[in-house]
């Protein structure tokens, strides 16, 4: 363990240097990688205005039993400008989606090797796609990096390079996108380094005691979580079976779910097998500032 700590030590110091300019860039001015709100004529590859889809976020929704299952996966293996190639997200995602698909009854479109174009892309897709009373899966698996000194998350698009952060995704602009999903169940699987923060803005909303709310009562609130592989660190490049560890304990906790469950209660087995061997620790949170209700968590059914 003391070994793949010192690893991952050296994986952020690397990483610092080789993002350095564009660092230098988003602490002058952290709001650089975020893109322009939508407007009428302008670019599609926008954000909502909060505004605009505040009406998605109401306290009450009559508990009607969850219709359409669909899940919007994106990995990225392939990039360029000196930063490093991955070798596990595409397949991890595959993988996830055939589970997805096979064992739960989901519509699942993957997009492998995404520009930052292709992120935005897809996740407005999925806002303008689904309804209410549906559930909605979206995962990155790539590179990610986290600011210390502001605390601010990115995802590194397969078109991202190390001196402009232009090219990054923020979170900011992801809880935004996530806002706009109409969907009441909705989770964030991000598999990436650094990708903690992305958990952390409301956690004690979220935790085991979720898993024994009835049926009706979970149903009633809106949803949205995020699950990520790790905190604030970089996240282990060991794998099992051609899968990154974090995906690999995913799809084994998927597979042995004999009943309805949540994904706090499926956070828990998670948790407990990536960090018994690994320097990593998975997290889950509540994304409030995406419509996120007290007291809801994320139902998994058999299908």
């Amino acid at each position: 363990m003391a070994q793949l700590a010192a690893a991952d030590a050296g994986r952020r110091a690397q990483r610092t240097d080789l993002f350095k300019d564009a660092l230098s860039l988003l602490k002058a001015n952290p709001q650089v990688a975020n893109v322009e709100e939508c407007r009428a004529g302008g670019s599609d590859i926008c954000v909502p205005n909060p505004a605009s889809v505040s009406r998605l976020h109401g306290a009450a929704i009559k508990p009607i039993e969850i219709g359409r299952r669909v899940a919007f996966l994106i990995g990225n293996n392939t990039y360029n400008h000196g930063i490093p190639v991955l070798e596990t997200p595409q397949a991890d995602v595959e993988a996830i989606g055939a589970l997805l698909k096979e064992k739960r009854g989901f519509d699942v479109k993957i997009i492998t090797n995404a520009s930052k174009a292709d992120i935005i892309r897809t996740l407005k897709l999925a806002a303008r796609t689904t309804a209410q009373h549906q559930s909605v899966v979206v995962m990155y698996a790539g590179h990610g990096y986290q600011i210390q000194e502001t605390g601010l998350g990115y995802w590194i698009p397969v078109d991202a390079t190390p001196k402009d952060p232009k090219g990054w995704v923020s979170n900011s602009d992801i809880t935004k996108l996530l806002a706009a999903i109409p969907a009441k169940q909705i989770i964030l699987i991000s598999d990436s380094c650094f990708s903690g923060t992305l958990a952390k803005e409301h956690i004690p909303a979220v935790n085991a005691e979720t898993a024994e709310l009835e049926r009706d009562a979970l149903l009633s609130k809106r949803s949205v979580l995020a699950l990520t592989s790790g905190g604030e660190e970089p996240v282990t490049d060991e794998g099992r079976n051609g899968h990154s560890i974090f995906a690999a304990t995913l799809m084994d906790a998927l597979n042995d779910i004999q009943e309805p469950t949540t994904a706090s209660r499926l956070f828990e087995k998670i948790k407990t097998e990536v960090s018994r061997e690994f320097p990593q620790v998975p997290q889950l949170g509540a994304v409030k500032s995406a419509g996120h209700i007290d007291g809801g968590d994320y139902l998994i059914d058999l299908r």
